[in-house]
């Protein structure tokens, strides 16, 4: 997150709204007051835009309805008009925010779990208008909305600022719209993402005059969004045993999981432990013909197998080896692939044994790296990209949700990282595993 004061002097540099005066409430003039357009279509925004791809440069070559649709794009500001009607709105004198005024709320997206943390005035009130529409009132009169589809068609658009933030494209910019022959302008905030190559954003309008600058950068500032985290698969009952295994090469090691995982169940004194076997360049066939693990596995030692090691297909044959083992032993297996490991052959296998659950280690870290968690903090610099303590974390993190069906309790201060360090790194992801917010923030639902 950029700092609040560069942040600050950027936006109010690019934006050119400096000019618009800063009055309390009571010296707004009536004539100032903006009318809120409720002709905006109900199609959710989604494309197949690949992920690669989204960037503040990736709508060069969408179509110009994709900026009426806050579609993100740094080049969009040369395509918007700076005509002498840019006058005319920092004339309008701006409600002034204070920033201990503003309150964090939640919006979900029923549809895609995607989460959006954002600060609004606490006294604005937010009522369900669609299954995709939120109205934003002040004292009983519409101001604004949240949206999950496309703005309205605006007349003209003004001083847009496209920029990365918490991990999401983000877009701020003031727009025009004739309404009964008047021109009106509204402050749009737009904040997009992208889960399974398709593209999804939350818009917000709201009348120009509702906010000043200086609100408007602590909004688009402190905006937060998450991304959906794995799913727990389906598992069957197990056998009793409180002993689970996990299986790998180096990246248990690097990642330390074990540890974690151990840590997380002598806190929560749930007499479980955890065995983490860790062989330098091991696929998943190389411990199917390993007979010792092989014989502990079908005696029903543990009541769960996660299983990493699917780079090639030969890894593939081997699953057959391991669900024969785990139904003689009544031992739950869950694949449970590595960060570097090989999609196309994770797919495939997934074809051929679709009664096997995943739990998809690799796609949490690469979920969170998209979320805003720096690359570096999951990936070690090296030939491998090995995955650090932190990542060991969070695999650790999704076996204890996995098996107990709650989030682990804090780790102590014999584990690999501390409490502290993992808390500043991945935030609401610790407590809640991405799907919940703090008890104390406002929380509405939006398709």
């Amino acid at each position: 997150m950029k700092k609040f004061t560069i942040f600050l002097l950027t936006i109010i540099i690019l934006l050119n709204l400096s000019a618009c005066s800063k009055k309390p409430d009571s010296n707004i003039s009536s004539d100032n007051n903006i009318i809120i357009s409720s002709n905006h279509s109900s199609e959710i925004m989604e494309s197949t835009t690949s992920k690669n791809n989204v960037s503040k440069n990736s709508s060069k070559q969408q179509s110009n309805s994709s900026k009426n649709n806050a579609n993100l794009n740094e080049n969009t500001k040369s395509d918007i008009s700076n005509s002498s009607l840019t006058a005319d709105y920092k004339d309008l004198v701006c409600r002034e925010i204070s920033y201990y005024s503003l309150e964090e709320i939640l919006i979900e997206n029923t549809q895609n779990k995607i989460k959006l943390f954002i600060r609004l005035p606490n006294d604005w009130k937010l009522t369900k208008s669609s299954k995709n529409t939120i109205n934003i009132l002040r004292s009983g009169k519409k101001i604004g909305f949240l949206t999950t589809s496309a703005l309205p068609k605006y007349d003209e658009e003004y001083d847009a600022v496209s920029f990365m933030n918490n991990g999401s494209d983000a877009m701020v910019y003031t727009a025009r719209k004739k309404v009964n022959k008047k021109d009106v302008f509204y402050r749009v905030f737009s904040f997009s993402s992208v889960v399974n190559e398709k593209f999804y954003s939350t818009n917000l309008q709201i009348d120009y005059t509702e906010i000043d600058d200086v609100s408007t950068v602590s909004i688009v500032d402190t905006a937060n969004i998450i991304l959906p985290s794995a799913e727990i698969p389906p598992l069957s009952k197990t056998n009793g045993s409180n002993q689970i295994l996990i299986l790998g090469n180096s990246f248990i090691n690097t990642s330390q999981i074990g540890g974690f995982i151990n840590d997380m169940f002598n806190t929560s004194d749930s007499n479980f432990s955890a065995t983490a076997i860790s062989r330098g360049m091991a696929h998943a066939e190389d411990y199917a013909e390993d007979v010792q693990i092989c014989n502990s596995i079908k005696s029903g030692k543990y009541s769960y197998l996660f299983l990493c090691g699917f780079y090639v297909y030969e890894s593939i044959p081997s699953l057959y080896t391991f669900k024969e083992l785990c139904k003689a032993s009544n031992t739950q297996l869950v694949m449970f692939p590595a960060h570097n490991e090989n999609e196309s052959i994770i797919e495939r296998a997934l074809k051929e044994h679709s009664d096997v659950p995943i739990l998809s280690w690799k796609n949490e870290i690469d979920t969170l790296i998209d979320s805003g968690v720096s690359y570096s903090d999951f990936c070690i610099n090296d030939s491998h990209k090995h995955s650090t303590p932190l990542a060991g974390y969070v695999g650790a993190h999704m076996i204890y949700r996995t098996i107990f069906n709650n989030t682990p309790p804090p780790l102590s201060y014999g584990a690999p990282l501390t409490n502290d360090y993992v808390t500043s790194k991945l935030e609401y992801y610790v407590s809640s595993g991405g799907k919940t917010a703090p008890e104390n923030i406002k929380k509405y639902q939006i398709n």
